[in-house]
């Protein structure tokens, strides 16, 4: 089955499909809040990818696959993560403060909250952004699919990526509960941050780049 993934421009939601030269729209928010925190398990549930006309897929601002710079930065970014984690250590001693693991931990409530409700809120304006153009009326057919990446070493590095990602949040996480140390509560919140939007790896861009099963 020979299908084209398009990402859309300034949209961390959707992307566009296409398919035996139908187009479709596909959610990668979906399940909420799995995605967000466990990435890779998108892959296990079947989506729901809605047809779109070709008109309403050409009022989409897609970027061109030969335009996109390849994956490789996000793996600079970690990269330059843990380099700066190194030359922060030696100060971070200096920056605890004296606080009960209870207080601790309902600071960390406090930040994931405000942290999942920015991306929701994320989520909701790239849907409005997304279907405010198009025409409804052609938009009623849909498919029911598995989607994951066609390269097993494409699916093994996001997952690898995804879990360590996951590592660097649970691990300052719980060192600031225990310690009040305010380097790791930063870490913490930055890598929830990175974490919150690492489902838009999940659907690789390019032409044949995904396996697509009908359901």
């Amino acid at each position: 089955m020979n299908s084209e993934v398009l990402l859309i421009l300034k949209n961390f939601r959707y992307q566009l499909i296409k398919i035996e030269n139908k187009f479709y729209i596909i959610d990668r928010d979906k399940p909420h809040l799995l995605v967000f925190l466990l990435p890779f398990l998108y892959w296990i549930f079947p989506k729901r990818i809605v047809q779109i006309s070709e008109d309403s897929a050409n009022h989409l601002q897609t970027i061109p696959n030969e335009n996109i710079k390849s994956g490789r930065l996000s793996l600079f970014a970690v990269g330059i993560s843990m380099i700066l984690a190194n030359l922060l250590q030696p100060i971070a001693e200096y920056l605890s403060i004296s606080i009960t693991p209870l207080v601790a931990s309902i600071i960390v409530v406090f930040f994931l909250t405000i942290l999942l409700y920015f991306r929701f809120l994320v989520g909701k304006r790239n849907k409005e952004a997304t279907f405010k153009n198009l025409n409804q009326g052609n938009e009623s057919n849909y498919l029911k699919v598995y989607i994951f990446p066609r390269r097993l070493k494409n699916l093994i590095s996001l997952t690898a990526l995804a879990l360590f990602n996951l590592m660097l949040v649970i691990v300052p996480m719980l060192g600031f509960i225990s310690s009040g140390n305010i380097i790791l509560l930063i870490t913490f919140i930055v890598f929830f941050f990175m974490l919150t939007f690492f489902n838009i790896l999940i659907v690789p861009h390019g032409k044949n780049t995904n396996k697509i099963i009908i359901k």
